[in-house]
Protein backbone atom coordinates (compact mmCIF):
# COMPACT_ATOMS: atom_id res chain seq x y z
CA UNK A 1 0.00 0.00 0.00
CA UNK A 2 1.15 3.77 -0.36
CA UNK A 3 0.38 7.05 0.70
CA UNK A 4 -1.20 10.28 -1.51
CA UNK A 5 -0.57 12.89 0.99
CA UNK A 6 -1.99 16.21 -0.37
CA UNK A 7 -3.82 19.54 0.45
CA UNK A 8 -5.68 22.12 -1.85
CA UNK A 9 -5.75 26.15 -1.57
CA UNK A 10 -8.91 27.40 -3.13
CA UNK A 11 -10.40 30.52 -4.39
CA UNK A 12 -13.69 30.36 -2.23
CA UNK A 13 -14.69 28.53 1.54
CA UNK A 14 -17.36 27.24 0.36
CA UNK A 15 -16.84 23.20 0.02
CA UNK A 16 -19.22 23.02 -3.18
CA UNK A 17 -18.99 25.63 -5.20
CA UNK A 18 -14.71 25.81 -4.21
CA UNK A 19 -12.62 25.97 -7.16
CA UNK A 20 -8.78 25.12 -6.67
CA UNK A 21 -6.24 27.51 -6.92
CA UNK A 22 -3.27 24.41 -5.85
CA UNK A 23 -3.05 21.17 -5.18
CA UNK A 24 -0.03 19.48 -4.08
CA UNK A 25 0.91 16.41 -2.95
CA UNK A 26 3.59 13.49 -2.00
CA UNK A 27 3.20 10.01 -2.62
CA UNK A 28 5.10 7.93 0.07
CA UNK A 29 5.61 4.24 0.87
CA UNK A 30 4.17 3.29 4.78
CA UNK A 31 7.05 4.84 6.65
CA UNK A 32 5.99 8.03 4.96
CA UNK A 33 9.25 7.89 2.87
CA UNK A 34 8.37 10.07 -0.16
CA UNK A 35 8.76 7.38 -3.54
CA UNK A 36 8.50 10.11 -6.55
CA UNK A 37 9.09 14.14 -6.77
CA UNK A 38 6.59 16.59 -4.98
CA UNK A 39 3.38 16.85 -7.24
CA UNK A 40 2.56 20.61 -7.32
CA UNK A 41 -0.29 22.03 -9.66
CA UNK A 42 -1.84 25.32 -10.20
CA UNK A 43 -5.79 25.41 -11.40
CA UNK A 44 -7.31 28.40 -13.39
CA UNK A 45 -10.90 29.88 -12.61
CA UNK A 46 -13.54 29.44 -15.24
CA UNK A 47 -14.88 32.90 -15.94
CA UNK A 48 -18.57 32.36 -14.90
CA UNK A 49 -16.88 31.95 -11.27
CA UNK A 50 -16.39 34.92 -8.46
CA UNK A 51 -13.71 33.82 -6.20
CA UNK A 52 -13.92 34.98 -2.63
CA UNK A 53 -11.53 37.92 -1.54
CA UNK A 54 -11.23 36.28 2.07
CA UNK A 55 -9.53 33.28 0.23
CA UNK A 56 -6.80 35.14 -1.00
CA UNK A 57 -5.98 36.49 1.68
CA UNK A 58 -5.64 33.41 2.61
CA UNK A 59 -3.31 31.83 0.41
CA UNK A 60 -1.44 35.21 -1.17
CA UNK A 61 -2.76 33.55 -4.49
CA UNK A 62 -4.38 36.17 -7.02
CA UNK A 63 -6.73 34.45 -9.58
CA UNK A 64 -4.65 36.40 -12.12
CA UNK A 65 -1.46 34.02 -10.87
CA UNK A 66 -3.32 31.12 -10.88
CA UNK A 67 -4.68 32.15 -14.65
CA UNK A 68 -1.05 32.60 -15.97
CA UNK A 69 0.25 28.88 -14.56
CA UNK A 70 -2.85 26.94 -14.05
CA UNK A 71 -4.53 24.22 -15.71
CA UNK A 72 -8.04 23.97 -16.91
CA UNK A 73 -10.44 22.55 -14.21
CA UNK A 74 -11.07 19.68 -16.91
CA UNK A 75 -7.28 19.22 -16.87
CA UNK A 76 -6.72 19.38 -13.36
CA UNK A 77 -9.40 16.82 -12.58
CA UNK A 78 -7.81 14.64 -15.20
CA UNK A 79 -4.87 14.26 -13.09
CA UNK A 80 -5.85 14.56 -9.80
CA UNK A 81 -8.44 11.17 -10.57
CA UNK A 82 -5.95 9.26 -12.66
CA UNK A 83 -3.38 10.14 -9.42
CA UNK A 84 -6.05 8.90 -6.90
CA UNK A 85 -7.07 6.14 -8.47
CA UNK A 86 -3.88 3.79 -8.58
CA UNK A 87 -4.77 0.60 -7.21
CA UNK A 88 -3.49 0.12 -2.70
CA UNK A 89 -3.50 3.99 -2.49
CA UNK A 90 -4.83 5.39 0.72
CA UNK A 91 -5.61 9.06 0.41
CA UNK A 92 -4.34 11.30 3.35
CA UNK A 93 -4.30 14.49 5.28
CA UNK A 94 -4.74 17.35 7.45
CA UNK A 95 -8.75 17.80 7.86
CA UNK A 96 -9.28 16.11 4.41
CA UNK A 97 -12.12 14.28 4.98
CA UNK A 98 -13.99 17.19 5.99
CA UNK A 99 -12.36 19.58 4.05
CA UNK A 100 -10.19 18.66 1.06
CA UNK A 101 -11.96 15.11 0.13
CA UNK A 102 -15.38 17.13 -0.20
CA UNK A 103 -13.39 19.24 -2.68
CA UNK A 104 -12.35 16.20 -4.53
CA UNK A 105 -15.91 14.97 -4.43
CA UNK A 106 -17.38 18.08 -6.10
CA UNK A 107 -14.41 18.49 -8.67
CA UNK A 108 -15.12 14.92 -9.92
CA UNK A 109 -18.91 15.94 -9.89
CA UNK A 110 -18.31 18.44 -11.97
CA UNK A 111 -16.09 17.42 -14.80
CA UNK A 112 -17.84 13.82 -14.98
CA UNK A 113 -16.12 11.20 -12.89
CA UNK A 114 -17.50 9.10 -10.14
CA UNK A 115 -16.96 10.77 -7.56
CA UNK A 116 -16.19 7.94 -5.04
CA UNK A 117 -14.03 5.15 -7.05
CA UNK A 118 -10.93 6.25 -5.10
CA UNK A 119 -12.23 6.10 -1.62
CA UNK A 120 -12.89 1.92 -1.79
CA UNK A 121 -12.05 0.48 -5.30
CA UNK A 122 -8.88 -1.85 -5.37
CA UNK A 123 -8.19 -1.98 -2.09
CA UNK A 124 -7.88 2.07 -1.62
CA UNK A 125 -9.15 3.77 1.04
CA UNK A 126 -8.88 7.57 2.78
CA UNK A 127 -7.57 8.92 6.48
CA UNK A 128 -7.46 12.28 8.37
CA UNK A 129 -4.35 12.78 10.44
CA UNK A 130 -6.38 15.48 12.44
CA UNK A 131 -8.64 13.01 14.41
CA UNK A 132 -5.76 10.86 15.05
CA UNK A 133 -3.85 13.59 16.77
CA UNK A 134 -6.84 13.97 18.84
CA UNK A 135 -7.01 10.57 20.12
CA UNK A 136 -3.11 10.56 21.02
CA UNK A 137 -3.75 14.03 23.25
CA UNK A 138 -6.15 11.78 24.86
CA UNK A 139 -4.64 8.81 25.06
CA UNK A 140 -0.84 9.69 25.27
CA UNK A 141 -0.74 13.71 25.82
CA UNK A 142 3.18 13.56 26.51
CA UNK A 143 3.18 13.02 22.49
CA UNK A 144 3.34 15.79 21.33
CA UNK A 145 3.43 19.67 22.49
CA UNK A 146 -0.52 20.61 22.44
CA UNK A 147 -0.98 24.92 21.79
CA UNK A 148 -3.44 26.45 23.35
CA UNK A 149 -5.82 28.97 21.53
CA UNK A 150 -7.44 32.13 22.30
CA UNK A 151 -10.41 30.51 24.77
CA UNK A 152 -7.78 28.35 26.36
CA UNK A 153 -8.29 25.38 24.87
CA UNK A 154 -5.84 23.36 22.25
CA UNK A 155 -5.38 24.42 18.93
CA UNK A 156 -4.91 21.67 16.61
CA UNK A 157 -4.85 24.13 13.39
CA UNK A 158 -1.97 22.78 11.21
CA UNK A 159 0.09 25.86 11.59
CA UNK A 160 0.30 25.90 15.91
CA UNK A 161 0.56 22.16 15.75
CA UNK A 162 3.98 23.18 13.42
CA UNK A 163 5.25 26.36 15.38
CA UNK A 164 4.63 24.48 18.68
CA UNK A 165 6.61 21.37 17.82
CA UNK A 166 9.02 23.21 15.84
CA UNK A 167 8.54 21.17 12.73
CA UNK A 168 11.13 21.97 9.89
CA UNK A 169 9.05 21.79 7.15
CA UNK A 170 7.01 23.62 7.38
CA UNK A 171 7.82 26.88 6.12
CA UNK A 172 4.95 28.78 4.95
CA UNK A 173 1.22 27.99 6.41
CA UNK A 174 -1.34 27.63 3.91
CA UNK A 175 0.98 26.88 0.96
CA UNK A 176 -0.52 23.29 -0.37
CA UNK A 177 3.14 22.00 -0.36
CA UNK A 178 4.56 23.13 2.67
CA UNK A 179 0.79 22.10 4.55
CA UNK A 180 1.23 18.42 2.99
CA UNK A 181 4.79 18.05 4.43
CA UNK A 182 4.13 19.49 7.56
CA UNK A 183 1.47 16.64 7.67
CA UNK A 184 3.73 14.16 6.86
CA UNK A 185 6.30 15.11 9.74
CA UNK A 186 3.52 15.38 12.23
CA UNK A 187 2.61 11.64 11.01
CA UNK A 188 6.13 10.20 11.02
CA UNK A 189 6.40 11.69 15.40
CA UNK A 190 3.28 10.04 16.21
CA UNK A 191 3.69 7.22 14.58
CA UNK A 192 7.47 6.57 15.95
CA UNK A 193 5.99 7.76 19.77
CA UNK A 194 3.12 5.77 19.66
CA UNK A 195 2.76 3.61 17.32
CA UNK A 196 -0.24 1.38 19.08
CA UNK A 197 -2.48 4.30 19.15
CA UNK A 198 -1.35 5.25 15.29
CA UNK A 199 -1.95 2.10 14.06
CA UNK A 200 -5.12 1.55 16.00
CA UNK A 201 -6.55 5.11 14.65
CA UNK A 202 -5.33 3.87 10.98
CA UNK A 203 -7.11 0.68 10.66
CA UNK A 204 -10.71 2.45 11.86
CA UNK A 205 -9.99 4.21 8.04
CA UNK A 206 -12.68 1.21 6.79
CA UNK A 207 -16.22 1.35 7.70
CA UNK A 208 -15.72 -3.11 7.92
CA UNK A 209 -12.87 -2.36 10.80
CA UNK A 210 -15.71 0.11 12.59
CA UNK A 211 -18.55 -2.19 11.99
CA UNK A 212 -16.26 -4.83 13.66
CA UNK A 213 -15.23 -2.52 16.48
CA UNK A 214 -19.12 -1.83 16.87
CA UNK A 215 -19.91 -6.28 16.99
CA UNK A 216 -17.50 -6.73 19.74
CA UNK A 217 -18.47 -3.49 22.01
CA UNK A 218 -22.17 -4.21 21.79
CA UNK A 219 -23.43 -3.22 25.02
CA UNK A 220 -20.44 -1.13 25.77
CA UNK A 221 -19.36 2.11 25.95
CA UNK A 222 -17.45 3.56 23.73
CA UNK A 223 -14.67 6.33 23.75
CA UNK A 224 -15.36 8.84 20.87
CA UNK A 225 -12.91 11.56 19.81
CA UNK A 226 -14.01 14.19 17.43
CA UNK A 227 -13.84 17.61 16.62
CA UNK A 228 -17.53 18.38 16.58
CA UNK A 229 -17.20 17.38 20.49
CA UNK A 230 -16.69 19.49 23.52
CA UNK A 231 -13.73 21.13 23.53
CA UNK A 232 -12.98 21.36 27.28
CA UNK A 233 -13.27 17.62 27.45
CA UNK A 234 -10.49 17.17 24.84
CA UNK A 235 -12.94 16.76 21.93
CA UNK A 236 -13.73 13.56 23.96
CA UNK A 237 -16.42 11.60 25.03
CA UNK A 238 -18.01 8.14 26.20
CA UNK A 239 -21.00 7.14 24.10
CA UNK A 240 -23.48 4.42 23.14
CA UNK A 241 -24.77 3.87 19.96
CA UNK A 242 -28.66 4.43 19.24
CA UNK A 243 -30.17 3.85 16.06
CA UNK A 244 -29.09 3.89 12.38
CA UNK A 245 -29.46 6.68 9.69
CA UNK A 246 -32.95 5.50 7.78
CA UNK A 247 -31.53 7.02 4.42
CA UNK A 248 -27.54 6.58 5.07
CA UNK A 249 -26.39 2.73 6.13
CA UNK A 250 -23.10 4.43 7.51
CA UNK A 251 -24.29 6.69 9.60
CA UNK A 252 -25.13 5.92 13.20
CA UNK A 253 -26.41 8.21 16.21
CA UNK A 254 -24.49 7.85 19.09
CA UNK A 255 -25.93 9.33 22.44
CA UNK A 256 -23.09 10.72 24.82
CA UNK A 257 -23.77 9.01 28.23
CA UNK A 258 -23.73 12.09 30.13
CA UNK A 259 -27.12 12.97 28.44
CA UNK A 260 -30.03 12.43 30.51
CA UNK A 261 -31.57 9.27 28.67
CA UNK A 262 -34.55 9.44 31.24
CA UNK A 263 -35.68 12.96 29.95
CA UNK A 264 -34.56 12.07 26.15
CA UNK A 265 -37.35 8.98 26.76
CA UNK A 266 -40.26 11.03 28.47
CA UNK A 267 -39.56 14.56 26.25
CA UNK A 268 -41.66 15.66 23.37
CA UNK A 269 -40.13 15.54 20.20
CA UNK A 270 -40.27 19.20 19.68
CA UNK A 271 -38.61 19.86 23.02
CA UNK A 272 -35.50 17.88 22.22
CA UNK A 273 -35.54 19.88 18.76
CA UNK A 274 -35.11 23.10 20.64
CA UNK A 275 -32.73 21.49 22.84
CA UNK A 276 -30.50 19.99 19.90
CA UNK A 277 -30.75 22.60 17.16
CA UNK A 278 -31.38 25.56 18.70
CA UNK A 279 -29.07 27.77 20.90
CA UNK A 280 -30.24 31.11 20.72
CA UNK A 281 -30.03 31.84 24.13
CA UNK A 282 -28.56 30.73 27.30
CA UNK A 283 -31.34 28.44 28.57
CA UNK A 284 -31.16 26.75 25.13
CA UNK A 285 -27.91 26.63 25.08
CA UNK A 286 -27.51 24.79 28.57
CA UNK A 287 -29.87 22.05 27.79
CA UNK A 288 -27.81 21.51 24.89
CA UNK A 289 -24.64 21.51 27.09
CA UNK A 290 -26.04 19.44 30.13
CA UNK A 291 -28.94 17.33 29.41
CA UNK A 292 -28.56 15.67 25.64
CA UNK A 293 -25.64 15.42 23.06
CA UNK A 294 -26.41 13.00 20.46
CA UNK A 295 -24.28 12.96 17.45
CA UNK A 296 -24.02 11.27 13.93
CA UNK A 297 -20.86 9.03 13.43
CA UNK A 298 -20.06 8.07 9.36
CA UNK A 299 -18.39 4.67 9.48
CA UNK A 300 -16.87 5.30 6.08
CA UNK A 301 -15.29 8.72 7.42
CA UNK A 302 -12.21 7.46 9.49
CA UNK A 303 -14.35 7.75 13.08
CA UNK A 304 -12.61 8.11 16.28
CA UNK A 305 -14.40 4.85 18.57
CA UNK A 306 -12.47 2.46 20.91
CA UNK A 307 -13.38 0.80 24.23
CA UNK A 308 -14.12 3.31 27.24
CA UNK A 309 -12.16 0.63 29.20
CA UNK A 310 -9.24 2.21 27.14
CA UNK A 311 -9.50 5.43 29.13
CA UNK A 312 -8.00 5.02 32.22
CA UNK A 313 -9.94 6.94 35.75
CA UNK A 314 -7.10 9.46 35.56
CA UNK A 315 -7.12 10.71 32.12
CA UNK A 316 -10.85 10.91 32.49
CA UNK A 317 -10.78 13.17 35.76
CA UNK A 318 -8.28 15.23 33.70
CA UNK A 319 -10.40 15.35 30.61
CA UNK A 320 -13.71 16.01 32.51
CA UNK A 321 -15.36 12.78 31.65
CA UNK A 322 -17.35 11.47 34.93
CA UNK A 323 -16.81 8.04 34.04
CA UNK A 324 -19.44 6.85 37.15
CA UNK A 325 -21.97 9.03 35.68
CA UNK A 326 -21.46 7.85 32.42
CA UNK A 327 -21.69 3.80 33.81
CA UNK A 328 -25.00 5.20 35.24
CA UNK A 329 -26.85 6.08 32.23
CA UNK A 330 -25.33 3.23 30.26
CA UNK A 331 -26.79 0.74 32.93
CA UNK A 332 -29.76 2.84 32.50
CA UNK A 333 -29.79 2.09 28.61
CA UNK A 334 -29.49 -1.48 29.23
CA UNK A 335 -31.86 -1.88 31.58
CA UNK A 336 -34.72 -0.51 29.43
CA UNK A 337 -37.41 -3.00 28.38
CA UNK A 338 -37.39 -3.93 24.29
CA UNK A 339 -40.21 -1.57 24.01
CA UNK A 340 -38.56 1.24 25.10
CA UNK A 341 -35.53 0.87 23.50
CA UNK A 342 -37.14 0.78 20.29
CA UNK A 343 -39.21 4.24 21.53
CA UNK A 344 -35.25 5.49 22.10
CA UNK A 345 -34.33 4.76 18.33
CA UNK A 346 -37.50 5.71 16.87
CA UNK A 347 -36.85 9.06 18.87
CA UNK A 348 -33.68 9.57 17.62
CA UNK A 349 -34.86 8.98 13.79
CA UNK A 350 -37.44 11.20 14.32
CA UNK A 351 -34.81 14.20 15.63
CA UNK A 352 -32.79 13.54 12.47
CA UNK A 353 -34.94 12.54 9.45
CA UNK A 354 -36.67 15.09 7.28
CA UNK A 355 -39.39 14.43 4.77
CA UNK A 356 -37.79 13.74 1.15
CA UNK A 357 -39.27 17.14 -0.09
CA UNK A 358 -37.37 18.85 2.56
CA UNK A 359 -34.15 17.82 1.81
CA UNK A 360 -33.40 18.47 -1.60
CA UNK A 361 -33.78 22.37 -2.40
CA UNK A 362 -35.87 22.99 -5.99
CA UNK A 363 -33.09 25.69 -6.32
CA UNK A 364 -30.39 24.45 -5.71
CA UNK A 365 -27.43 24.79 -8.70
CA UNK A 366 -27.21 21.27 -10.38
CA UNK A 367 -23.51 21.77 -9.59
CA UNK A 368 -24.40 22.01 -5.92
CA UNK A 369 -26.40 18.24 -6.25
CA UNK A 370 -23.85 16.20 -5.89
CA UNK A 371 -25.73 14.13 -2.53
CA UNK A 372 -28.88 15.33 -3.64
CA UNK A 373 -29.28 12.73 -6.10
CA UNK A 374 -28.95 8.86 -6.33
CA UNK A 375 -25.56 7.58 -7.27
CA UNK A 376 -24.97 7.42 -11.13
CA UNK A 377 -26.29 4.20 -12.54
CA UNK A 378 -24.02 1.51 -14.55
CA UNK A 379 -25.16 3.12 -17.69
CA UNK A 380 -24.45 6.75 -17.14
CA UNK A 381 -20.65 5.69 -15.59
CA UNK A 382 -20.01 3.82 -18.96
CA UNK A 383 -21.25 6.70 -20.52
CA UNK A 384 -19.28 9.47 -18.19
CA UNK A 385 -16.16 6.89 -19.47
CA UNK A 386 -17.20 7.31 -22.96
CA UNK A 387 -16.43 11.49 -22.36
CA UNK A 388 -13.21 11.00 -21.49
CA UNK A 389 -12.01 9.20 -24.17
CA UNK A 390 -13.41 11.12 -27.45
CA UNK A 391 -12.51 14.20 -28.83
CA UNK A 392 -13.86 17.44 -27.02
CA UNK A 393 -15.34 19.06 -30.39
CA UNK A 394 -17.26 15.29 -30.64
CA UNK A 395 -19.06 16.40 -26.78
CA UNK A 396 -21.73 17.94 -28.10
CA UNK A 397 -22.78 16.19 -31.56
CA UNK A 398 -23.37 12.74 -29.40
CA UNK A 399 -26.48 11.79 -27.81
CA UNK A 400 -25.38 9.63 -24.61
CA UNK A 401 -29.01 9.49 -23.10
CA UNK A 402 -28.20 9.78 -20.01
CA UNK A 403 -30.43 8.66 -17.22
CA UNK A 404 -29.70 11.32 -14.80
CA UNK A 405 -31.19 14.52 -14.78
CA UNK A 406 -28.04 16.43 -14.28
CA UNK A 407 -25.53 15.20 -15.96
CA UNK A 408 -26.76 17.25 -19.70
CA UNK A 409 -26.45 20.72 -17.32
CA UNK A 410 -22.96 18.84 -16.02
CA UNK A 411 -21.75 18.35 -19.27
CA UNK A 412 -22.99 21.51 -21.37
CA UNK A 413 -20.94 23.64 -18.95
CA UNK A 414 -17.92 21.27 -18.74
CA UNK A 415 -17.86 21.91 -22.68
CA UNK A 416 -18.55 25.34 -22.33
CA UNK A 417 -15.60 26.04 -19.52
CA UNK A 418 -13.07 23.83 -20.74
CA UNK A 419 -13.26 23.92 -24.38
CA UNK A 420 -14.84 27.05 -25.80
CA UNK A 421 -13.32 26.75 -28.92
CA UNK A 422 -15.69 23.45 -30.09
CA UNK A 423 -18.64 26.05 -29.50
CA UNK A 424 -20.86 26.44 -31.94
CA UNK A 425 -22.23 30.30 -32.52
CA UNK A 426 -25.19 29.59 -30.98
CA UNK A 427 -23.95 27.99 -28.09
CA UNK A 428 -21.46 30.71 -27.54
CA UNK A 429 -24.29 33.11 -27.24
CA UNK A 430 -25.99 30.92 -24.86
CA UNK A 431 -23.07 30.81 -22.89
CA UNK A 432 -22.37 34.37 -22.59
CA UNK A 433 -25.60 34.91 -21.53
CA UNK A 434 -25.87 32.28 -18.91
CA UNK A 435 -22.45 33.94 -17.41
CA UNK A 436 -24.14 36.75 -17.24
CA UNK A 437 -26.79 35.46 -15.13
CA UNK A 438 -24.91 33.08 -12.94
CA UNK A 439 -22.51 36.20 -11.83
CA UNK A 440 -25.78 37.60 -10.75
CA UNK A 441 -27.41 34.22 -9.07
CA UNK A 442 -28.18 34.38 -5.74
CA UNK A 443 -28.24 31.05 -5.51
CA UNK A 444 -24.59 30.77 -5.73
CA UNK A 445 -21.54 33.36 -4.31
CA UNK A 446 -22.23 36.21 -6.90
CA UNK A 447 -21.47 39.82 -7.58
CA UNK A 448 -23.39 41.30 -4.44
CA UNK A 449 -21.98 39.25 -2.11
CA UNK A 450 -18.53 39.43 -3.34
CA UNK A 451 -18.88 43.46 -3.18
CA UNK A 452 -20.42 42.90 0.74
CA UNK A 453 -17.15 41.24 1.49
CA UNK A 454 -14.56 42.83 -0.21
CA UNK A 455 -15.99 46.03 1.83
CA UNK A 456 -15.73 44.49 4.46
CA UNK A 457 -12.29 43.15 4.11
CA UNK A 458 -10.93 46.67 3.02
CA UNK A 459 -11.78 48.42 6.23
CA UNK A 460 -9.74 45.80 8.30
CA UNK A 461 -6.97 45.40 5.79
CA UNK A 462 -6.35 49.11 4.47
CA UNK A 463 -3.28 50.25 6.48
CA UNK A 464 -1.83 46.64 5.20
CA UNK A 465 -0.23 47.26 2.12
CA UNK A 466 0.38 43.42 1.34
CA UNK A 467 -3.13 42.49 1.97
CA UNK A 468 -4.51 45.46 -0.09
CA UNK A 469 -2.44 44.29 -3.04
CA UNK A 470 -4.14 41.38 -2.91
CA UNK A 471 -7.37 43.09 -2.52
CA UNK A 472 -7.18 45.01 -5.48
CA UNK A 473 -5.95 42.41 -8.00
CA UNK A 474 -9.09 39.94 -6.77
CA UNK A 475 -11.15 43.17 -7.65
CA UNK A 476 -9.64 44.08 -10.78
CA UNK A 477 -10.16 39.88 -12.05
CA UNK A 478 -14.20 40.41 -10.83
CA UNK A 479 -14.60 43.79 -12.36
CA UNK A 480 -12.97 42.14 -16.07
CA UNK A 481 -14.96 38.78 -15.96
CA UNK A 482 -18.26 41.18 -15.03
CA UNK A 483 -17.75 43.50 -17.91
Amino acid sequence: MRFIWYDYETFSLSLSHARIAQFAAIITDQDFCALEEPIVLSGKLPDDIIPQPAASLVTGITPQAAKAQGLSEAELSKRIHTLFNQPATCIAGYNNIRFDDEITRFLFYRNLYDSYTHEYQNQSSRWDLLDTLRFIQVMAPETLIWPKNERGHISFKLEDMSAANHLSSHHQAHNALSDVQATMELARIVKKKQPRWFDYAFQLRTKQQVKRLLAEQQDQALLHVSGRLPANQGHADLVYPLAQDVHNPNKIYVVSLHSDIAWLLQAEISTLKEALFHKKNATTAAIHDNRLRIKGVRLNRSPVLAPAAWLSAQRAKELHIDKQQCQHQLHHILQLHAEQKKALADKITQLFTMPQDCRTDPHQDVEQQLYTGSFFSAHDKKCLQHIHQIPPAQLGIQDFAFQDIRLPELLWRYRARNFYQTLTSEERKRWEEEKRFRLSNHNIYNLDQFCHDWAELYVQHKHHPKNMKILHAVKDYVQHIAT
